[in-house]
Formats: structure tokens, C-alpha cells, sequence
């Protein structure tokens, strides 16, 4: 999973300056929360099913998550792993 964040086209949201500073500080806001780690999971579900050729909807998914800024823009990287029939398959 791949998301890139352009914080300029969003930045009437922020009361401080919109700026390499401010993107790091989101970044680190960002992993911390629980919530985007699921969402990014719920975003690799479909390709991850497409890829194996069944559901993975009832398995569990592993995320590992890297984020990084380019400027103000923020940049996140997600592998995700699931389970099959006793092996581990990663994407």
C-alpha cells in the first residue's frame, strides 16, 4: 500500500506554517494512531485477495509501515502479509 500526501493541497487545515517541520510532526502523529494502521490494512485487503485469488477479508493482516517526508510531502509505505493455509504469503 502506497500513500502519498500532499500537505499544501490541505494546508487551510493547519494552524502552524505548512512546512518540511510540519510534515515530519505528522508523520510521527500518524504512526503512533492506531486508526491509520487499520485504515492501511483495509486498503490492502482487496489486492491482497485479488493477488491470492480468495478472500482474505476473515484473515488477519500483518502491516509493517514506513513513512517518510519529501518536503511537505508525506510519503507511506505499507507490506502486507497474511497467512494462507499455513504459510506466509507478503505483497
Amino acid at each position: 500500500v502506497m500513500v502519498t500526501i500532499d500537505l499544501l493541497r490541505c494546508e487551510t487545515l493547519f494552524e502552524d506554517p505548512v512546512d518540511a517541520a510540519t510534515a515530519q510532526r505528522v508523520i510521527e502523529l500518524m504512526l503512533e494512531h492506531p486508526w491509520i494502521r487499520g485504515r492501511l490494512v483495509e486498503l490492502a485487503r482487496p489486492e491482497l485477495s485479488r493477488l491470492v485469488g480468495k478472500s482474505v477479508l476473515a484473515r488477519a493482516v500483518d502491516l509493517e509501515m514506513r513513512a517518510r517526508a519529501d518536503g511537505t510531502t508525506i510519503l507511506i509505505d505499507g507490506d502486507a502479509m497474511t497467512a494462507l493455509g499455513g504459510e506466509q504469503g507478503a505483497w
